[in-house]
């Protein structure tokens, strides 16, 4: 709200920061509720389920041309239920966590099925901020595996290190478009500046006039969502977006969105939520897997060093405020208390 004054779209800064509120009042709810511990395994069973929903129908979507309820299949993206709209992947990974710690007593088959289809479908996504996200929930399930089983840790990271390049290299070869995305990305190592803005998908001069916005405005931002409303005004002659008559909807990166958005005052709160999940999490966070599984998902989410679905859309916004409410109400958990 501190960005409100001066905004430069002032109704959409006053109508998302209102908006915000009810984060605020269904976040007290969940941690109150989700103190019953019954109520919280329920949670993590009940989104297990939704995740392997989710990735029957998108293999469906990839041997068969479509979906359950008739989405095609172009040969480019799996994108399952959510037709046109590109976030299987992101939403997949973000909740992989859920499916990763709740599998992990199952039968070594279901668990391989399971886990097995995660890579699979994720990588099938082509989104490659879902890929970095499941990386981040692999390296924290190793984390909390570590903290609690040592044995099982490096039983689980053999898995890990054996089952990751023979599952990447098998989705490479058989999707043409995969294998579009990893040679795009493998551009970033080729040390020039062309070539990474190729590789990032034209996202530099995104993040460039992000720049130049918070220069511009470094106390309070331009205004929360009012990005895409000033993106030409900032934009260079010579601006890809400029040039090509487009106005980008948002940053695709999460830090320079707050600076740009909020200004030094959003950068202050990002830093202070960093200091205190990171004290939270190594206090607290994996001490059980119900704990473990929340933590993971906001770790996943804000990892600052990917791409990001706009943080102060409604469908990005609710997902990360519900993880974080979880992972506040099940940072008390004992040991004891177990997903079943």
């Amino acid at each position: 709200m501190l960005s409100y004054p001066d905004s430069f779209s002032a109704n959409q800064t006053l109508r998302v920061g209102a908006s915000y509120l009810r984060f605020y009042l269904a976040g007290i709810f969940i941690i109150d509720t989700l103190n019953r511990h019954p109520i919280a395994q329920n949670v993590i069973k009940t989104v297990s389920w939704f995740l392997l929903f989710l990735l029957a129908d998108a293999l469906i979507q990839f041997i068969f041309g479509f979906d359950i309820i008739g989405y095609p299949y172009d040969g480019d993206r799996i994108n399952g239920i959510f037709g046109d709209d590109l976030k299987l992947g992101l939403t997949i990974s973000l909740l992989a966590s859920f499916l990763l710690i709740q599998t992990q007593k199952s039968h070594w088959m279901l668990k391989g099925v399971a886990w097995g289809l995660l890579v699979l479908i994720i990588l099938l996504s082509g989104s490659r901020a879902s890929w970095v996200m499941f990386a981040v929930s692999l390296a924290g399930l190793f984390f909390f595996q570590t903290y609690n089983n040592r044995h099982l840790a490096l039983r689980y990271g053999l898995i890990i290190l054996i089952a990751l390049p023979i599952g990447a290299i098998a989705t490479y070869h058989s999707s043409y478009y995969v294998q579009q995305r990893i040679d795009q990305t493998l551009l970033l190592f080729k040390g020039d500046v062309e070539s990474a803005d190729i590789a990032l998908s034209t996202r530099l001069p995104l993040w460039r006039n992000a720049l130049v916005m918070f220069q511009d405005k470094p106390i309070n931002g331009i205004g929360v969502r009012a990005y895409r409303d000033v993106y030409l005004q900032y934009a260079p002659d010579d601006d890809y977006y400029r040039l090509n008559k487009i106005a980008p909807t948002h940053i695709h990166q999460m830090i320079l969105e707050v600076g740009t958005e909020t200004g030094s005052i959003g950068l202050l709160g990002l830093l202070a939520f960093y200091f205190v999940l990171m004290k939270r999490l190594f206090k607290g966070g994996f001490t059980t897997p119900i704990s473990a599984v929340f933590s993971i998902g906001v770790l996943a989410a804000t990892f600052p060093i990917n791409t990001h679905l706009a943080l102060y859309s409604s469908f990005w916004g609710m997902l990360l405020w519900w993880l974080i409410a979880q992972h506040c109400a099940t940072l008390g958990y004992k040991k004891a208390e177990r997903p079943e």
